[in-house]
This record gives C-alpha cells, sequence and structure tokens, in this order.
C-alpha cells in the first residue's frame, strides 16, 4: 500500500511518542524516592515534557482532530508528574510498590495499562494502533525529512540519557538492597551482579513477605532460577578477558552441574575458580602465597576497583560527571567481597564446622564431604559473578 508524506510523518512521530511513554512507564515503575540522582531525572523529565508537546504540535498541524495525539499527550502529562511526586516522596520500605490508578485519562490509558507491557515491542504496538507503516518506511522517512531532524536528535539524545540514568538506578538499587536487607554481618549472600533487575528483585520480596520465605528459599527459588542462571553464564562467556575465557570450559560444566542438581561436582568446580580469579586479578604468582587471607583479599579487591576505573573513566554517550557516580555506585558493590571471600578461608574442623558449611580448605584438601547442596553452589556462582563483572577486557 502507499502512503502519503503526511501519513508516513503522522507514524514517525507517533513512534518517538510510544517510544516515550515506555521509557516514562519505566522510570514510574521504580522507587525513585530512593534514588540519590534525582537532579539528572528531573532533568531528563523536563526535556520529554519539552519533546513531546513539540510532537503533539507537529501531529496538529497534519491532523487537528487526530484523538490519540491528545490521549498520548494527556497520559505523558499525567506520568510526568507522577514521576515527580514519586521524586519527592520520603519512604522507608524499599519493597513497597505503588500501584498505576490513572483512572481520570480514560479509556485510552487503559489501553496502554494492557498493551504497554515490556513484552510488546514499539512496532508491535503501533499495529494495535492502526499504524500499519513499516519499520523501513519509518525509518527511512525520518532520515529524510529535514523538518524532523531536530525532534529525531532529541528523541536519540532522551534514549541514551534514559538508559545511562537506568542503569545508575539499577546499580543503586544493588548496592541499596544490599545495604538493608543484606547488611547483616551473618548472611551470607550477595545479590547477582551481570543479571541483577532492581524492580524484579522488590516484587520477589513482596512475594517472599507474602510466603514467608528463608533468605536461602529467596535466592534458590525466586531470584536465581535456571534461566538467571543460564543468562549469568552467558554473560561470562562474553566477556573479553583472558583470565575468564580459559576458564570458561571449567565455568560451563559447573554451571551444567549446578542446573543439573549435582551440587557436589559444582561446588568441587567452582570454588577454586574464585581464587584463580583473585590471583589473576592482582598478578601475584602462585609461588608467592598458599591461599587467600584478609590482606590478599583485601589488595585484590583494590586491585579490581582500581583497574575498573581506569578502563571505565571514559565514555562517548556519558557525561564525565555522570560516568563517575555510575563507577562510584558500582565498586560499592565490592565491599563486602573480602569478608564474603574471606568467609570461605575459615579453617575447617569437621567437629565444630556448621553442618553442610561452605570451607574451602576442607573441600579442597578433601576433608569436608558435606558440602554437596544448593545454597554452597549457588554462592559460588553468585561470587564468581561479581568478580568477573568487574574485571577489565584485555586491551
Amino acid at each position: 500500500m502507499i502512503y502519503s508524506d503526511d501519513e508516513i510523518k503522522t507514524a514517525v512521530l507517533k513512534k518517538y511518542q510510544v517510544d516515550t511513554l515506555r521509557k516514562l512507564k519505566l522510570l514510574y515503575q521504580k522507587n525513585l524516592y530512593k534514588v540519590k540522582s534525582k537532579k539528572r531525572i528531573r532533568n531528563l523529565l523536563d526535556k520529554i515534557n519539552t519533546i513531546s508537546a513539540e510532537i503533539s504540535d507537529e501531529i496538529i498541524q497534519i491532523n487537528p482532530n487526530d484523538p490519540v495525539n491528545v490521549e498520548i499527550l494527556n497520559l505523558t502529562i499525567v506520568l510526568l508528574n507522577e514521576i515527580r511526586r514519586s521524586l519527592e516522596q520520603v519512604q522507608n520500605d524499599i519493597s513497597k510498590i505503588k500501584s498505576v490508578l490513572f483512572w481520570h485519562i480514560g479509556w485510552y490509558l487503559e489501553f496502554f495499562r494492557m498493551k504497554c507491557s515490556d513484552k510488546i515491542n514499539t512496532y508491535e504496538l503501533l499495529d494495535l494502533l492502526n499504524i500499519k507503516i513499516s519499520f523501513l518506511e519509518i525509518r527511512d522517512y525520518s532520515k529524510r525529512d529535514k523538518s524532523l531532524t531536530r525532534i529525531t536528535q532529541a528523541i536519540g539524545d532522551i534514549s541514551i540519557e534514559f538508559d545511562n540514568i537506568n542503569e545508575l538506578i539499577q546499580i543503586e538499587m544493588v548496592t541499596g538492597i544490599e545495604d538493608i536487607f543484606l547488611s547483616d554481618s551473618s548472611i551470607i549472600w550477595i545479590l547477582p551482579t551481570s543479571t541483577f533487575d532492581g524492580y524484579t528483585f522488590l516484587g520477589i520480596l513482596q512475594e517472599a513477605t507474602e510466603e514467608n520465605l528463608t533468605i536461602d528459599d529467596i535466592f534458590i527459588k525466586k531470584l536465581m532460577v535456571n534461566s538467571r542462571i543460564e543468562d549469568t553464564l552467558n554473560f561470562w562467556q562474553s566477556k573479553n578477558n583472558s583470565s575468564v575465557i580459559r576458564r570458561i570450559p571449567i565455568l560451563e560444566e559447573a554451571v551444567k552441574a549446578h542446573l543439573d542438581g549435582k551440587f557436589l561436582l559444582s561446588v568441587s568446580a567452582l570454588i577454586p575458580q574464585i581464587e584463580g580469579l583473585l590471583r589473576d586479578t592482582n598478578n601475584i604468582k602462585t609461588t608467592e602465597y598458599n591461599s587467600l587471607d584478609s590482606s590478599t583479599m583485601q589488595s585484590a579487591t583494590t586491585s579490581l576497583i582500581n583497574k575498573w576505573k581506569t578502563q571505565n573513566k571514559k565514555h562517548n554517550d556519558i557525561d564525565e560527571n555522570l560516568l563517575l557516580e555510575k563507577n562510584e555506585n558500582l565498586t560499592r558493590l565490592l565491599k563486602k567481597l573480602p569478608q564474603i571471600v574471606g568467609g570461605l578461608y575459615q579453617n575447617y574442623n569437621s567437629e565444630s564446622a556448621i553442618k553442610t558449611g561452605l570451607y574451602r580448605h576442607g573441600i579442597c584438601h578433601g576433608v569436608q564431604t558435606d558440602f554437596g547442596v544448593a545454597t554452597n553452589s549457588l554462592r559460588l556462582i553468585l561470587i564468581i559473578d561479581r568478580i568477573i563483572f568487574f574485571m577489565t577486557d584485555d586491551e
């Protein structure tokens, strides 16, 4: 079917509207009162407000009676206002999630509540709006029509800024949740690093409270399900670091054993890799020490931080202050590593040891035999995930 320039231009503008709404929906779902970078979010909201009004005006010039345009703009304004209000809230319970209640917008809001889900991409959503113009036609026209250049550039800049802020929020949620829920020195868990989704975890905490789950059950039954463990392995496999690459065959078989419920095998294979990765990170030869004592652990952690900051100090798409804030928040995730890994190196005594505990010396020297449980295997996967996440790529 042949479409007029006005029809294609309208489709381009509505695509931009839908993209913007999806970003606002994602921001609304987060507990922004806990976020430190509120000024950045407010600036982003101001940009979205300005460009949304301009897009709406452009559509009105083409079709003054377009009802969808009016509803989208109204919904955008409501979302912007709700997000601004959420930034001002003072609330201590990070596990509470607000419900979305925008009944006053009418049928179109209900449509977006039902249809604008994370499982539907932008072009599927446009199709639901009876916009049948293809992706290629929309893309080509947006490049060809010079009157759209500034709007297209503004939408692109907003998208980049949103991705950066969204990543920063996720980082802050990891550190915040660990500080609040995993701060007890007796707690042995750390959150997933490469695959963490803060909003998902808040939902899991809510379910766990309702089901009265233990912290072990939260991690094993809810958070680190098989698909997330597989995604974690995929991240390790994508890492461009020679120390990680040469360990991938071991890590692959260990993760497979874990997924198959063969925890004696997975624990036996995983626990030496923590030491190996940290030795490589700190460039310490095997002959220089026999185990990871607390001072060596601190040195290895410091080395991870310094190398990470050096490699990530510049990025073309992120301003310097945002990158500094991001890196500072990220490296906070390493503060528990010496304690967590150091705990693996407690002396093993079969008479006083915790039943099914995790003792590196007991396991590697063949003394401990009751270590083959899911808790131990998953703990090691999470520790390795945090170490590999911060290992820098080879130059």
